[in-house]
């Protein structure tokens, strides 16, 4: 598959990767506010109330069998065997009109000298949605990649080697944006170079993967919590099994796009 050039970027630069893989939810699209808040509503119709914030905590991208365990612990009993297929049914329709892209991202894609996709464990009907309704469908029409379509969820690594493959990209040749720990987790796990993103206000407390013998690498406590105590959105940078240990924070305006290294 030719690897084109996107909108506005200069294709003279040398950069060091032929694609560049990107979660949805919390990096192309600000839809996870809309979907925990959903997920909030139903867990209090089931069980003890949670907030918005408990629910990002807990459940942020986590399977949809992770996310049924995680329930029925809460629960002491079995989830109720209907709820995610109605959870998803009430997060489209409010997807389909809540959603915003992150701020500056359509600049960040503009500068990618390279082809892009997205991978995520959401499935292609809600990828469709978000993106559509943030209004960056046509940058990634056909290029859209579901777990549900390969054997295993993130944090193992299928989804990405899939979408690398499907894409004609070397795994060592890719750049994985993402924002969960199970994400980098991923990416990571399939020789990709990670730049987790967090945006949020408040430190990451997740249970988080162990990426490598390094205390700073991938996103990490000590990496998120620096970040974000320092006021600044910022990128960690984790390079896979393929690389060296890299772990540094970026500074700029578009802290997801990978720039020369």
């Amino acid at each position: 598959m030719e690897m084109a050039a996107r909108p506005g970027a200069d294709p003279t630069q040398a950069h060091p990767w032929d694609l560049t893989i990107f979660d949805s939810d919390g990096v192309l699209v600000d839809s996870e506010e809309s979907s925990d808040g959903v997920f909030a509503v139903m867990m209090a119709e089931i069980g003890p109330p949670m907030s918005i914030e408990e629910v990002t905590e807990r459940f942020t991208g986590r399977s949809n069998e992770d996310c049924i365990a995680i329930i029925g612990q809460l629960l002491g009993a079995p989830a109720p065997p209907t709820f995610l297929d109605e959870f998803a049914h009430r997060e489209l329709d409010g997807l389909r009109s809540s959603v915003e892209p992150v701020p500056f991202v359509r600049e960040a894609l503009d500068q990618i000298p390279v082809s892009v996709c997205v991978a995520s464990s959401g499935t292609i009907e809600k990828m469709r949605t978000t993106l559509d309704s943030a209004g960056l469908i046509e940058r990634f029409e056909g290029r859209l990649f579901s777990a549900s379509d390969v054997a295993r969820d993130k944090p193992a690594p299928d989804v990405y080697l899939y979408a690398a493959r499907c894409m004609g990209a070397l795994p060592m040749r890719c750049a994985v944006a993402e924002d969960s720990p199970v994400g980098v987790q991923a990416g990571v796990a399939a020789g990709m170079t990670v730049y987790g993103t967090r945006r949020q206000q408040a430190p990451l407390r997740s249970p988080q993967p162990e990426l490598s013998s390094s205390p700073t690498c991938g996103i990490c406590r000590p990496c998120s919590d620096s970040m974000l105590s320092s006021g600044k959105s910022g990128a960690i940078v984790h390079k896979g099994p393929a690389y060296p240990p890299l772990s540094e924070q970026l500074d700029g305006t578009h802290p997801w796009l990978p720039g020369d290294r």
